[in-house]
């Protein structure tokens, strides 16, 4: 029997299965937010008052965890091309419930109370951050967008579009979320909603639900009756699958890499040091928490929808310019984010560029580099932009506590933007340069 076929028949269905996929991929990146950064933030206060360690320290711990996270991935990605999206959907999502168990009792696994050490406490939290990363912030995000991206082709671009409808919210308003459950349930019974809800509720979704590919389900990519993949538009032609040696060697990928990457360094440097950035700058944690919502979620849904597309009608490399664009905007509006102007600004900045990101991480691997190797690609990106998040915080934190202040810090992550630009000129299409290279 197919197991593609069980316990239902995707080719049944009276629409196209991949907006089912779709509904899927959503799930997926939205189950990570624990191991994002505004989750991960939201407990970082509460597990510097559980054992007597420094800001530095936490920092540090959180920066280990998520770099060992970062060397793991490529080979998750290798996984996710072997195992496919359905199963690694269930195993990364049992992966972060068992993680949040574990984080939930962090400071009672080697019974501190009674043998307090810095030592043991560094080793726990850079453990549970390693976990909640790993699974939540890599493999999670990472099968959603593999997923979104197997199963459409000309239509990627609204597909990711749509998918940004749902997840623009569910990101911009995670902190604020999970910041409420602290507040009514402690960080403790947090932790253990979230483990049953990936635990019970999205490991079965991504069971009963999901698929790896159309062709597995007798279907296309689009709902097409015949391959879409092999069109006579350049902007869509898979005429190479390249292997994730190949794409490395191509400067779009390091350029679409390093600028998504950069989106991630600079936004979990934020968020990571939220409470403490507003304290400075004389808001409150309620406002620093209402940063994300609920404007910055509507700019990044109207982005995403533009984004996605008009990535499917122009080169994506103009839209790499606009994201480094209004991430430069969002940077330096911080240093002034006490100010209504400063304020306004950087909610515009980080949302724009943020529903840049949300379209150009989904579409511009399958688009340049095909489908077969999708997760090992994806999986060195996913590992860039990781390693890039892991150095932010740490980063802010050594400036601040040197310099006493974050403004230093923020300046000088406002000058990446502009070198990445240079290198964006010639980030095209590679697949446009194979079928020249063919013709010649």
């Amino acid at each position: 029997m197919n197991r593609n076929n069980f316990p239902f028949r995707p080719a049944s269905f009276p629409f196209f299965y991949g907006w089912v996929i779709v509904g899927c991929g959503v799930i997926a990146t939205l189950a990570s937010i624990p191991g994002q950064t505004m989750g991960v933030g939201v407990f970082t206060d509460h597990l510097l008052a559980t054992w007597d360690v420094s800001r530095n320290n936490i920092s540090l711990a959180y920066m280990i965890g998520t770099i060992t996270s970062s060397f793991l991935l490529p080979y998750a990605g290798v996984a996710l091309d072997k195992l496919g999206t359905r199963v690694m959907m269930v195993i990364s999502a049992f992966g972060l419930s068992l993680s949040m168990i574990f984080l939930s009792h962090i400071d009672q696994w080697s019974n501190y109370a009674a043998n307090p050490s810095i030592l043991k406490a560094m080793l726990c939290l850079t453990l549970a951050f390693l976990l909640v990363r790993f699974w939540g912030q890599g493999c999670l995000a990472l099968v959603g967008r593999v997923a979104i991206g197997k199963w459409f082709n000309r239509k990627r671009g609204i597909a990711t579009a749509a998918a940004g409808a749902f997840t623009a919210f569910g990101f911009n308003g995670g902190g604020y979320f999970l910041n409420f459950l602290v507040e009514e349930f402690t960080w403790r019974g947090t932790c253990i909603i979230l483990s049953l809800s990936l635990g019970l509720g999205v490991s079965f979704i991504a069971w009963f639900f999901l698929r790896d590919t159309p062709e597995g389900c007798g279907l296309h990519m689009d709902g097409a009756e015949e391959d879409p993949s092999f069109v006579e538009d350049p902007l869509h032609a898979i005429r190479k699958e390249f292997t994730r040696k190949e794409a490395a060697k191509t400067l779009s990928f390091w350029a679409f890499s390093l600028a998504l990457a950069l989106q991630g360094l600079i936004v979990t440097a934020l968020t990571f040091h939220l409470v403490d950035l507003s304290a400075e700058m004389g808001i409150s944690r309620d406002d620093a928490f209402s940063i994300f919502w609920p404007y910055m979620p509507f700019i990044a849904l109207t982005t995403t929808f533009i984004t996605g597309w008009l990535s499917d009608r122009i080169p994506l490399k103009y839209l790499l310019y606009t994201q480094i664009i209004t991430l430069t905007l969002g940077i330096t509006a911080t240093l002034w984010l006490n100010t209504p102007l400063g304020y306004a600004i950087a909610v515009f900045g980080y949302g724009a560029s943020g529903g840049h990101f949300g379209t150009l991480v989904t579409v511009v691997w399958p688009r340049f580099y095909g489908r077969l190797h999708l997760g090992a690609i994806s999986g060195l990106n996913m590992s860039i932009m990781v390693f890039a998040s892991a150095i932010g915080p740490i980063f802010f934190s050594v400036i601040q506590s040197y310099t006493h202040s974050y403004r230093e810090a923020i300046a000088m992550s406002a000058i990446l933007p502009v070198c990445l630009l240079v290198i964006s000129v010639k980030a095209d299409n590679p697949q446009m340069r194979y079928l020249d290279s063919q013709e010649d």
